[in-house]
């Protein structure tokens, strides 16, 4: 990952971002656990990673244009041609589940037409992830960077885990509950970019990994971000005289940038550094 700029490729343990390739550019509110003022010192972390995301050919127009994100996954010029070809697959499988998910939501919970988010999805930045968890007792566990406390940027996330278990949501009363391990389904939470549309109506999920059961751990996240260009402002539905906006707007694409190359490894721009 650390030889592109796409966030893309083999994650190894303990490799986090480089200040020097910061990007991007937040809102105040958005992934506030990256906040400097209250960061903490990133801690050895017991988890491995490979991700992908949409696959462009060298003349598609975002490509030749330069735009951040957008290009061919590391993968498809790895040895691992097969195994690359299923991750992409699945990628596009998760794509259409993601479409049959939006008028649901947004029916039930937000008062949208049923195909309002589609807009935001015309040529979306979702991101599938391969996660692999060592064992570790139980205090490292929770103090080391596998465990975090975070949200997730995008929409939402679909999350299909082992059945090892290990992952952990936090309640409103800040008791840590375990999510247990369900045969063929997935764990939806949603995440900071929902949560700001929705002007802080629906809340995006705080949870951790504790993976001190002995075994090691697998999942696969598949994160619902939308296009780069997405300007995310409060749905007016959900802002009334009791419930003013929270916020004016925010750039979709640079709050990604803003938060990956912060936690990933990239080459950045070393005569740039963002805010």
């Amino acid at each position: 990952m650390g030889n592109s700029n796409l966030f893309r490729g083999y994650l190894p343990m303990d490799e986090p971002g480089k200040q020097k390739a910061y990007r991007g550019k937040a809102i105040e509110g958005f992934q506030p656990h990256l906040d400097p003022a209250r960061m903490k010192a990133r801690k050895p972390h017991k988890n491995e990673a490979f991700q992908i995301s949409l696959e462009l050919p060298d003349d598609d127009p975002d490509v030749i244009a330069g735009k951040p994100l957008h290009g061919a996954s590391t993968s498809g010029r790895t040895t691992c041609r097969a195994s690359a070809r299923r991750c992409l697959d699945y990628h596009t499988t998760m794509t259409e589940l993601r479409r049959l998910c939006w008028p649901r939501c947004s029916r039930a919970g937000w008062g949208c037409a049923k195909d309002y988010f589609a807009q935001f999805y015309k040529k979306p930045l979702i991101q599938v992830r391969l996660l692999h968890y060592l064992s570790q007792d139980q205090q490292a566990a929770l103090e080391g960077g596998d465990s975090r406390a975070h949200q997730d940027a995008g929409g939402f996330t679909m999350l299909q885990q082992d059945d090892v278990g290990g992952l952990e949501i936090k309640t409103k009363s800040g008791e840590w509950l375990i999510v247990p391990p369900v045969e063929n389904s997935f764990v939806v939470n949603i995440g900071d970019s929902m949560r700001m549309w929705t002007n802080n109506r629906f809340a995006s999920t705080l949870h951790r990994v504790v993976n001190h059961y002995g075994r090691e751990r697998y999942s696969v996240g598949v994160f619902a971000n939308p296009d780069y260009d997405t300007v995310i402002r409060p749905l007016p539905t959900c802002v009334d005289a009791d419930h003013p906006p929270t916020f004016d707007k925010m750039l979709s694409g640079e709050a990604l940038l803003f938060l990956y190359s912060r936690v990933w490894p990239s080459q950045g721009d070393p005569n740039k550094v963002s805010e």
